[in-house]
């Protein structure tokens, strides 16, 4: 299986979400790092893979 345009996609939904002039970048805590980690949820959750948030409220991406 060939993951690389997932991959390209993943990372272009990042930049688009977060670019800062020639990279990206998130403060954390911020409205930005919170539109970036509902992204990578979202797309983890149309891949069957579990997330949820642990006590330091880290999300976690598990395979189902």
């Amino acid at each position: 299986m060939d993951l690389r345009p997932l991959a390209e996609q993943i990372f272009s939904g990042v930049l688009e979400i977060s670019r800062d002039g020639k990279g990206v970048s998130r403060s954390a805590y911020g409205d930005i790092e919170t539109r970036v980690i509902e992204f990578l949820e979202e797309t983890a959750r149309r891949f069957n893979l579990h997330t949820y948030r642990d006590a330091a409220e880290n999300v976690v991406f598990e395979l189902n």
